[in-house]
């Protein structure tokens, strides 16, 4: 493959990308942007059934009510957890063996 077709090679094999928390954060601000961002939302999880089916109704992505089910049902490359904070750390250790944190540098 020369320059000239790597530059135009659309091929790439998009993200699987699941969401971790559906409430109100999760639809206004993440749910909103997704659809300009270069993966695939497939999976969406929540304790609130109502709250897992609305999100996945708005993204035509797939609804849960365990996030351990989609870790393990819905091969993903990646996840967004929109959870709360202290659940950050246990859902990605449990959903890729590890975990990064970036933190905000100001407070309100």
């Amino acid at each position: 493959m020369n320059a000239s077709e790597s530059d135009t090679d659309t091929t790439q094999t998009r993200r699987r990308v699941g969401l971790v928390g559906a409430g109100s954060h999760a639809v206004r601000n993440i749910l909103s942007s997704v659809a300009f961002l270069p993966f695939d939302l497939v999976a969406v999880a929540d304790t609130v059934a109502e709250r897992a089916e609305r999100a996945a109704a708005l993204t035509g992505a797939e609804p849960y009510t365990s996030a351990s089910d989609m870790f393990t049902e819905a091969g993903l490359d990646a996840v967004l957890l929109v959870a709360g904070a202290r659940f950050h750390a246990p859902l990605a250790i449990e959903a890729f063996g590890q975990f990064q944190r970036e933190r905000a540098l100001a407070r309100r």
